[in-house]
């Protein structure tokens, strides 16, 4: 027996296709290689023998591209494929006609479990009654196709008599049996060496065809037809047009519901679950809901600051489900406490805190003693122990010790098993203590795993969100310290939203140890997230690219820079003829003229406390003064003891805050001869002290820095790493990718079959102001804001001039805008992002509610979630009607369903 492998693939120099077979699905690495040959770079052609292979088993396999050049390889996407043992006793000769699966085709991403397990859930049909007895080759066509109704099927039209010679009464319907895979199998008369055909989407019940692929026909040459058997993977139906779906977006905690206690919980997910099937509309977009339990403050619902990227959050549990306590006068003030929260306007996040985990102790200690023996909760624990047993310990000793911060716990700043083992140990006194925390995981994982099961059932994908970093004290960074740098900062770096730029005070990610066993970290973490989801967010995508860095000493994001990146070193400066200047370039241009400027009256004032005079008229920072760290520190403790002038000091802060960031370059924290430009350094007084030839070959320099030299090296870095998340799950994957994009993020993206995210407010082009919907690609996410925004009704009333041009250019109207964002054309705002041809329209709930005059609030402004600008930003937004009152709104729910049947989505 042979096996002939034929694929048809155009290579670039230095590429060449090889062929991965393995007997484990999961597995690359112990997959044997096969390499493929060509005579003309791009029909490939692979002949194995009956020793290459056993044909009592099946032979699975993947195609994959080796660059000769870097030694990297490219892996088709879609798994592996399989050649059934049956499929190898046939004939002599066994041809396989292949196609390349390209991670970059669109189609790709109905591959996922988005679409293969919740949009259109595979539903076997029943085996035709099709029989062809011929004497000549045996052809077996292999199709995957999702996107049918249960009452379609898959028929093939070919020009000859056995597929109906092209004619709709002699279609050859396919087995639907194992869906979303279809095969049929016809013997052909002898002699016959080839055939063209088409695939066809027929309805069952009537029998009428519904759909033609679209393109050529297919064809199939037979090298011996009477002694073969062909295998066409044909993979894909050739649609028409292109599917297209709507989404909805809403954190967990902006949830109201009738039964929810003062903030959004996981079982509140049903009820809009259903209101999304009732319009439908496709997938429910929420905000990270991992534990974010630091320090007991509204600081922790900050949801992108996870102490497990693992727990998940305990303020999101639902106490009803979990039962009643034995003291009806306990049960009694904590239920009327809870209808007093939910009646809250917005969330009050430390009471809802205090009242559920005042429920959950007392709950615990009653039902200890069960919940030890409970069966289920035994396999949720031996499953989820290799973080569940370290979060529970953080979580005791950050309680214990009254802080998250684990480099002051004494003994156990260091991790160990041995600590961990003691820690957990059921047989110390404090045991109940780290129970606890099983017991409420275990609550917070079934209930979101319920809502999983019902969103399914629903037909309503739920996506997930995972933040770029993790809280610096957190379970993960105490117990895998190797795994980041903790010296270092992550943040953004200036944009339209956060002129300051961002520190989100994360730790930054040591790439190089994560890789050496694979990212597993990551793997981990998506295989937890898709035990709930379905498709995901990756926030700050740009961050698997490169992380906006920021010193330890500084405060703000303006003063980071990009890592990994090429940076400057001392001689290039020479090299473009500018004279370098250490304390010139690196150090704050301070004078007399720009302290006049920035303080006025108080210039005596800043010179006296903060600085000290070098020149005539040019002054440094004090030692004691001279970080934004340092300054820091010192206004909060003055800040204190001048509760009246709060408000002044910050402002003071602030200006001495950009005093500090008053540079050129900033030297790097690992090579003092190598430096990186400051960010919008042509924006700061040093820069305009310069004289023109300086500023011209300064300018020079930074584009090449920022714009230039990287690219190759970022889309190197980001191709280790991004690959191996994709691997990882089955999940439907978008990237964040907003900000100052790299041009290499779309084609890596593209490649990899990632969404991006277009919002018009936010055009990735710096050249354009908007963005319009209209010209979003395919394979990505419209939205008109996201949680980081105003919602489009704030946004029109924050700049006249900026509104008036959107309402003339954008919207195609006349004359002059009207000052408020009115219900026609937050509707056309909204009609805009429908009619795009971005796969997917997502839309923050308050944006759709802007549509409709009985759900639009007052005060626009107290519908935003986040100001990325204000570090004193809580999040505390709550939707002002209940799930069950938007359920019932008809004048809403028919307006917004007729908007997208209309739209085609």
């Amino acid at each position: 027996m042979r096996l002939t492998f034929n694929i048809n693939y155009h290579t670039q120099w230095g590429e060449n296709l090889q062929l991965l077979a393995t007997e484990n699905f999961d597995s690359l690495e112990n997959a044997i290689r096969y390499p493929l040959s060509t005579d003309n770079g791009k029909d490939w052609i692979l002949e194995l023998n009956e020793k290459d292979f056993d044909r009592n088993t099946p032979f699975n396999y993947r195609y994959i591209i080796h660059n000769e050049e870097n030694d990297s390889f490219t892996i088709e996407g879609g798994g592996f494929r399989s050649i059934a043992a049956s499929q190898l006793m046939e004939h002599e000769n066994i041809q396989i006609n292949d196609h390349w699966r390209s991670a970059e085709d669109p189609d790709q991403v109905f591959f996922s479990s988005a679409f293969s397990e919740v949009l259109f859930p595979a539903k076997k049909r029943k085996k035709p009654k099709n029989q062809t007895k011929g004497k000549g080759a045996k052809i077996i066509f292999n199709l995957y196709e999702i996107k049918l109704n249960q009452d379609e099927v898959i028929a093939i039209s070919g020009d000859h008599k056995i597929l109906g010679n092209w004619q709709e009464a002699g279609l050859f319907q396919m087995d639907g049996s194992k869906a979303p895979v279809w095969k049929a199998e016809i013997n052909l008369p002898k002699n016959v060496n080839s055939i063209e055909y088409k695939y066809v989407i027929l309805n069952s019940k009537t029998g009428k065809v519904k759909e033609w692929e679209s393109g050529y026909n297919r064809s199939i040459s037979i090298d011996q037809p009477n002694k073969s058997s062909v295998i066409c993977n044909d993979d894909k139906f050739r649609h028409n047009g292109k599917w297209k779906g709507v989404g909805v977006a809403i954190p967990v905690f902006s949830l109201k519901s009738e039964d929810s206690v003062g903030i959004g919980e996981f079982l509140d997910l049903k009820k809009i679950i259903d209101w999304a099937h009732s319009l439908e509309i496709n997938l429910i977009q929420i905000l990270p809901i991992n534990d974010t339990i630091a320090d007991h403050s509204w600081r922790d619902a900050y949801p992108y600051s996870a102490i497990s990227v693992f727990a998940l959050h305990p303020i999101y549990i639902n106490l009803a489900a979990i039962g009643k306590l034995s003291s009806p006068l306990t049960q009694k003030i904590i239920e009327e406490k809870g209808v007093i929260l939910n009646n809250e306007k917005t969330v009050q996040y430390n009471d809802v805190m205090k009242l559920k985990w005042r429920f959950l102790r007392q709950i615990f200690k009653e039902k200890k003693d069960e919940f030890a023996k409970d069966e289920e909760f035994k396999i949720f624990f031996q499953e989820n122990k290799f973080w569940l047993k370290p979060y529970a310990a953080f979580c005791y000793l950050r309680d214990l010790y009254q802080n998250s911060d684990f480099s002051s716990w004494g003994e156990f700043s260091k991790f160990t098993e041995e600590k961990l083992e003691k820690i957990t140990s059921p047989e110390e006194p404090h045991h109940d203590h780290v129970a606890l925390y099983y017991f409420v995981q275990y609550h917070l994982y079934k209930q979101l795993s319920e809502v999983s099961k019902y969103a399914k059932s629903k037909k309503v994908i739920l996506k997930g969100d995972i933040p770029i970093g993790i809280c610096r004290n957190s379970v993960d960074a105490w117990t895998s310290p190797h795994l980041y740098h903790m010296d270092g900062q992550a943040g953004a770096p200036p944009d339209a939203f956060a002129t300051g730029g961002q520190n989100w005070e994360f730790p930054t990610y040591n790439w190089a140890v994560m890789a050496k066993d694979n990212f597993q970290w990551w793997r981990d973490r998506l295989k937890m997230m898709e035990v709930f989801f379905k498709a995901f967010r990756m926030d700050h995508i740009l961050g698997f690219f490169r992380i906006w860095q920021i010193p330890e000493h500084a405060v703000q994001g303006l003063l980071g820079y990009f890592n990994p990146a090429i940076p400057i070193h001392i001689e290039e400066f020479a090299h473009r003829g500018i004279p370098f200047d250490k304390d010139r370039f690196c150090k704050p241009f301070i004078n007399d003229e720009i302290l006049s400027s920035k303080f006025g009256r108080e210039k005596g004032h800043i010179i006296r406390t903060f600085l000290h005079s070098y020149d005539n008229g040019f002054y440094g920072f004090r030692d004691e003064f001279n970080t934004q760290r340092r300054i820091e520190s010192y206004f909060s403790k003055i800040s204190e003891a001048n509760i009246e002038k709060a408000a002044l000091l910050e402002k003071l802060k602030f200006k001495l805050y950009e005093l500090q960031a008053n540079i050129l370059f900033i030297e790097d924290l690992n090579n003092p001869n190598n430096f990186h430009p400051r960010i919008e350094l042509q924006k700061t007084e040093s820069f305009a002290y310069l004289d023109g030839a300086s500023q011209w070959k300064i300018d020079q320099l930074y584009v090449d820095y920022y714009f230039k030299r990287q690219e190759e090296f970022w889309e190197e870095k980001a191709m280790i790493k991004l690959p191996a998340l994709k691997e990882a799950s089955n999940m439907m994957m978008c990237g964040e990718d907003l900000g100052m994009v790299p041009a290499c993020v779309p084609g890596v993206m593209t490649k990899l079959g990632i969404l991006g995210l277009n919002i018009q407010r936010m055009p990735k082009d710096p050249s354009r102001q908007f963005l319009n919907p209209s010209e979003a690609d395919y394979l990505s996410v419209v939205s008109p804001s996201t949680h980081d925004m105003s919602t489009i009704r704030a946004w029109w009333e924050e700049d006249r001039g900026t509104t008036q041009q959107y309402f003339n250019a954008e919207l195609g109207r006349h004359g002059i805008a009207p000052e408020y964002c009115d219900i026609d054309i937050a509707t056309q705002i909204n009609e805009q992002h429908l009619y795009s041809p971005a796969m997917w329209a997502i839309f923050p709930i308050q944006d759709l509610f802007a549509m409709e005059e009985s759900l639009r609030v007052d005060d626009p402004k107290s519908e935003r979630i986040n100001d990325p600008a204000n570090p004193e930003n809580k999040w505390n937004y709550r939707m002002h009607i209940t799930l069950e009152d938007l359920i019932s709104n008809a004048n809403f729910n028919e307006k917004l369903a007729r908007l997208i049947r209309n739209s085609g989505r």
